[in-house]
């Protein structure tokens, strides 16, 4: 399914010469350059519209990259008037580190990285999509005896610390009636545990997909002893979150971005094939993980995200990733959602959608 916008036409007749007087002003306009205002989120006049530059992030994958990839694919981004350079990351507080050193205006954050703008880096503008239904879990080597979370007691596990991964392995060995003391957890970025898990440096890891992905792939043995499923009542939402910055100084480029981002969204819902595709050419990553991903994923449309949005749910979601963050210690007390969040952006967004999208009302079967 394409998504097109129509244009309003020009005014013909008494007002030709008025118009034609106009685009000279444009056009002289256009070759006059605007003042720097920073290396993220400037803008500079281009054609008959402003074009705004921005800094984003992304984590190859379909969560992750799929707003960006799309967007970049079918020139959305430059159509609404935003040159984006992408830079990729491994985990979301790699990214609000970043943003939080003002080298980024976006970012994408996995749900329990969202304890980030809880801390007051950025701002969430939008929802992604849901995780509830294995997309993080556990692995241990065939060889390594460990058959259960239990038996994890006493062994070596790599995690990614403050992110799904970590969310997930706490809950595991609680669940289990386990500490962190029961195991001697070793802090690593999702690249590294594929490397050490493959290479035997160590029995287990917990991590999300498409890093899980690649590890089954190349080791079909590998024994599934955690899942983010088994805690389906605690659903992680993948976020989009901007810079204060950048929403203080510029929303019209937030209002623009977010936009794009719904577009992408549905794009993204109706379309797996072509989905996993475009983001493997956009992340530089293989297919196969990426398709095991998409299928482990909620994916909402406009209507549901605007539903949810409405509803307080996405709140709720919000407020859930606080409390187990208070629980881990990442954060010290919970805070209202509504606090680090501007969902006015993407609300009018998602209305604009949903009303010129017949179709998307209609899905009732």
């Amino acid at each position: 399914m394409k998504v097109t916008f129509r244009r309003r036409g020009s005014r013909i007749g008494a007002f030709k010469f008025t118009c034609i007087r106009a685009a000279v002003i444009v056009i002289a306009l256009s070759v006059t350059s605007v003042g720097a205002a920073g290396a993220a989120g400037t803008e500079r006049a281009a054609d008959t519209q402003q074009t705004t530059n921005l800094t984003a992030g992304y984590i190859p994958a379909v969560t992750g990259a799929g707003v960006a990839a799309i967007g970049e694919k079918f020139g959305w981004f430059k159509e609404a008037g935003l040159n984006i350079k992408w830079v990729p990351f491994t985990s979301g507080p790699a990214q609000a580190a970043a943003m939080a050193g003002g080298s980024l205006d976006i970012e994408y954050l996995g749900g329990p990285a969202i304890w980030t703008t809880a801390k007051g880096i950025g701002k969430i503008i939008s929802l992604d999509e849901i995780s509830n239904r294995g997309e993080v879990v556990i692995l241990a080597r065939p060889d390594s005896g460990i058959k259960k979370v239990s038996d994890l007691r006493g062994q070596q596990i790599g995690y990614s610390l403050n992110g799904a991964s970590h969310m997930l392995l706490y809950q595991s060995l609680t669940a289990a009636g386990m500490t962190f003391k029961d195991v001697k957890a070793v802090p690593m970025d999702p690249p590294t545990a594929v490397s050490a898990f493959l290479g035997g440096s160590v029995p287990a890891v917990s991590v999300f997909y498409p890093f899980a992905g690649t590890i089954i792939e190349k080791a079909p043995n590998t024994v599934i002893i955690g899942s983010l499923s088994n805690f389906a009542n605690s659903p992680l939402p993948g976020v989009l979150a901007a810079s204060d910055n950048l929403i203080n100084t510029n929303p019209n480029a937030v209002k623009r971005f977010v936009s794009v981002a719904v577009r992408a969204i549905a794009y993204r819902a109706a379309h797996r094939n072509q989905t996993v595709n475009i983001v493997a050419r956009f992340g530089k990553v293989p297919r196969g993980p990426l398709y095991q991903q998409y299928d482990l994923i909620t994916w909402l449309t406009p209507k549901q995200m605007l539903a949810a949005n409405k509803s307080g749910a996405m709140a709720q979601w919000v407020r859930r990733m606080e409390e187990i963050q208070v629980a881990m210690g990442t954060l010290d007390s919970v805070k209202p959602p509504e606090s680090f969040m501007r969902l006015g952006f993407v609300n009018n967004a998602l209305r604009a959608y949903v009303a010129s999208h017949p179709e998307t009302k209609k899905k009732k079967k």
